[in-house]
């Protein structure tokens, strides 16, 4: 008797700080990247506990459906689905991963604790790039826990449980492929950190060349140079730390492409990629919202370089057909920024 209260309690136990955690997520999603936006200090230290507390929940409710297989709670849809009381301890856990509902709940808690990492280990990261970072990577947790929570929850209950459950996968039952979902998430969702740099990298370059003085002497040196140079501005100063940073984040590309691609130092892994940016700065008029999906669109149409599907032709003729809508949506995003006219600050309308 107390044993079935206990594994009552457990389970919603699992449920409610699934619920927590989506909750933290949320939070840290906005506040964090208001802060990094607004420089308040406060707002952005909020994103480290945060993430660690985020990470704790998750881990909590994950906690609790193994311990739900580990006993074999069968009051519980998803172990009456994929356990058997007669199996392995070790088959009993596996069947925590070996289900879409209990799988699912394993890919949000690895990545909760990638972004606990980046947490509890990017001390030498900048404030604001931590904080956008780790409230992206929140996003991408609270989208998950939409999916689990409301259309593939684990905790969901049977009126009348079963004596026993229908037992694990057979294809599962092995050893090896027991621990293979496991280690083939922490590969998979470990990308979504690299993802989560990109995206803050992505609004801190908006943030520099459209709200600071160096943004601004930026666009001013671009526009024309010798109204730069009658405005004050130090013209070859400006174009060194242009250069600077532009050599900064090309390493950056390259040490991904080489570590984590690769895998060993390519001379020519760059060779017409150039062009795959120019095409996503023209079709989006370097609309920075517009670069995100442009980029995200041309690298999944396009054919790998190298593979199969690239030299087949008959993969290249689909995918300029499918930028012309793409195509006229930046072309008018061009265009209103192009005659977008500049509105006056307060302190004009004060005057």
């Amino acid at each position: 008797m107390w044993q079935d209260k206990d594994r009552i309690m457990t389970a919603e136990l699992g449920h409610f700080a699934l619920i927590l955690a989506f909750v933290v997520a949320i939070m840290q999603m906005i506040i964090p990247m208001i802060g990094a936006q607004k420089g308040w200090i406060g707002w952005m230290d909020m994103a480290v506990p945060a993430a660690i507390l985020q990470f704790a929940l998750t881990a909590l409710s994950f906690a609790a459906l193994v311990y739900a297989f580990a006993t074999s709670d069968f009051s519980l849809a998803v172990v009456a689905e994929n356990s058997h009381s007669s199996k392995e301890m070790l088959y009993k856990i596996t069947g925590t991963w070996g289900n879409h509902e209990g799988s699912m709940l394993l890919w949000v808690f690895i990545l909760t604790l990638f972004g606990a990492l980046v947490a509890l280990f990017g001390q030498n990261l900048p404030k604001a790039l931590k904080a956008r970072v780790l409230s992206v990577q929140a996003a991408i947790a609270v989208a998950f826990f939409v999916f689990i929570l409301f259309t593939s929850n684990p905790f969901l209950r049977l009126a009348f449980p079963p004596f026993d459950g229908n037992g694990l996968n057979p294809l599962l039952q092995d050893p090896g492929l027991a621990f293979h979902p496991p280690f083939l998430y922490l590969g998979y969702v470990g990308f979504s950190i690299a993802f989560s740099f990109a995206v803050a990298a992505l609004i801190g370059m908006y943030i520099l060349i459209w709200r600071t003085e160096l943004g601004y002497k930026i666009r001013t040196l671009g526009q024309n140079p010798n109204a730069a140079h009658y405005a004050g501005i130090s013209n070859s100063r400006v174009v060194i730390i242009a250069m600077t940073l532009s050599g900064a984040i090309a390493g950056m590309i390259a040490v991904n492409e080489v570590l984590g691609v690769q895998n060993r130092l390519v001379l020519d892994f760059v060779f017409g990629y150039g062009f795959v940016g120019i095409a996503v700065g023209l079709i989006d008029g370097f609309v920075y919202i517009g670069t995100l999906f442009q980029a995200v669109l041309l690298g999944y149409l396009l054919p790998e370089k190298g593979s199969p599907e690239a030299a087949d032709i008959a993969n290249w003729k689909i995918w300029p057909y499918l930028m012309i809508p793409v195509a006229a949506v930046g072309l008018i995003l061009a265009i209103r920024v192009w005659n977008a006219k500049p509105k006056p600050s307060k302190r004009h309308e004060q005057a």
